[in-house]
């Protein structure tokens, strides 16, 4: 993945949204952040939100645009992530949002808690995202969104493919929707 160079005086996090869209579009290509859009919508009816593999922290950014009472980032290495960090910090102050960030793997049996909304976006590997799934997925109140399942991105099939398998083990939980534009998402929600 490339990872956009944010340049210029980021001041607040809308204009860290802002610039990490317009970059990320650039070098991805037109909708690429389409998956901001339903994080958003997802929360707008919820109130807590995880995220297993941040970046450079744009899903994030997008999830506490919606101010949510928590919010829990979670990534094996937060290099990407540190020069914006204060941005974050400062957001979630100011809109009094509990900001939880462990620098651990998303299978770390101590990131596991209750949680509405849950992103995943971190190995894109499918034995990988079924072991999240499986200690994550028991804790999440509404919706589980996975990026990178579009049928022509490389794991895609088989990341998508992992979600409905998973949801049908576990029929409390459904594939609401599979979008293919750019690099996809698969959201599934709770019955």
């Amino acid at each position: 993945m490339i990872h956009a160079k944010l340049e210029g005086h980021l001041d607040n996090l809308e204009t860290f949204h802002e610039e990490i869209i317009k970059q990320l579009e650039e070098a991805h290509g037109d909708n690429y952040c389409i998956y901001h859009n339903i994080i958003r919508k997802c929360l707008s009816e919820c109130e807590t939100y995880k995220e297993l593999g941040i970046h450079q922290g744009g899903a994030a950014a997008a999830a506490l645009l919606e101010k949510p009472k928590r919010v829990h980032l979670i990534d094996t290495n937060l290099s990407l992530f540190a020069p914006h960090r204060t941005l974050f910090e400062s957001y979630c102050r100011d809109n009094d949002i509990e900001l939880i960030v462990d620098e651990c793997n998303s299978i770390d049996e101590k990131t596991v808690s209750n949680t509405d909304v849950l992103f995943i976006d971190s190995f894109h590997q499918a034995h990988h995202l079924k072991l999240e799934l499986n200690l994550h997925g028991p804790h999440i109140n509404k919706y589980i969104i996975a990026h990178d399942t579009a049928s022509h991105v490389r794991a895609g099939t088989q990341l998508h493919n992992t979600m409905e398998n998973w949801c049908a083990k576990n029929d409390e939980w459904k594939i609401i929707e599979r979008n293919q534009i750019n690099q996809g998402y698969t959201l599934i929600g709770k019955l």
